[in-house]
C-alpha cells in the first residue's frame, strides 16, 4: 500500500519550541493531539493589571518601559486594553506590545512595566471630607452661591495616607473638610476659611 505524506502548515510564523511525536509513530494515536508547539515571539507581549482608577490615563498606542526580572530594559506601546474588570481583583488588563527581532527576550519571564499616565487636574483634599451623599454617590460638600451646601461628586485619583487627590472639583470651589456630615444641600451655612488645597497635575 502506497505511504500517504500530508503537509502540516502553522497558521503564522514563529520557533518550534516542542513536537511530542516521534518518528515512525502511528497516526490514528495522534488523532486530537498535539504535533508540535509553535511560539510567536516577535513582537512579544507583556502583560499587566491597571487599578480602576488609573485606567482613565491609559491609551492604545501610549509609550511603555518594560523592565525585566534581569534587569533589562525595553521599550513597547500599549496594544490592548481590557474593557472589563477582573472579578477577583477589579483590575483591567492592559497588553504591551514589544519587539524582539532577535529573540532576547524570552516567552514567561517576569517583569514590571511602566506606563506614564496622562496629567488630569485633581485637588488635595483631606481623607476624611470624603462623603456621601444621600443616593450613596462619594464626592465632596462645598458652600456654593449663597453660602449654601452643595454636593459635588469626585472621582479618586490617587490615595494617599493622609490625604486623597480628587478629580470633579471646579477650580475655586470651597470644600468644607469638618463638619461636612453634619449639614445637607441646600442648607445655608457660615463658612470659616482654613487651608486651601491645591490644585494641580497628577
Amino acid at each position: 500500500m502506497p505511504s500517504v505524506r500530508s503537509v502540516i502548515r502553522a497558521p503564522w510564523a514563529g520557533i518550534i519550541n516542542d513536537v511530542p511525536v516521534e518518528v515512525g509513530q502511528a497516526v490514528l494515536q495522534m488523532m486530537g493531539k498535539d504535533i508540535a508547539q509553535i511560539v510567536s515571539i516577535d513582537p512579544i507581549l507583556a502583560v499587566v493589571e491597571v487599578a480602576e482608577r488609573n485606567l482613565a490615563g491609559v491609551h492604545l498606542g501610549d509609550a511603555a518601559e518594560v523592565r525585566l526580572v534581569t534587569g533589562k530594559k525595553a521599550m513597547g506601546k500599549v496594544r490592548f486594553i481590557s474593557k472589563s474588570a477582573s472579578a477577583n481583583t477589579r483590575t483591567y488588563r492592559v497588553d504591551v506590545e514589544v519587539p524582539n527581532a532577535d529573540g532576547a527576550i524570552p516567552d514567561g519571564i517576569t517583569a514590571e512595566v511602566a506606563i506614564p499616565l496622562t496629567p488630569v487636574p485633581a485637588t488635595r483634599v483631606p481623607r476624611s471630607a470624603l462623603t456621601f451623599s444621600s443616593s450613596g454617590e462619594l464626592g465632596l460638600r462645598i458652600v456654593g452661591a449663597g453660602s449654601k451646601v452643595a454636593f459635588v461628586p469626585a472621582s479618586v485619583v490617587e490615595d494617599q495616607q493622609e490625604v486623597m487627590w480628587v478629580g470633579g472639583v471646579a477650580d475655586g470651589a470651597r470644600v468644607i473638610v469638618q463638619g461636612q456630615d453634619f449639614v445637607r444641600e441646600g442648607q445655608q451655612v457660615e463658612p470659616v476659611e482654613g487651608e486651601t488645597p491645591k490644585t494641580a497635575a497628577r
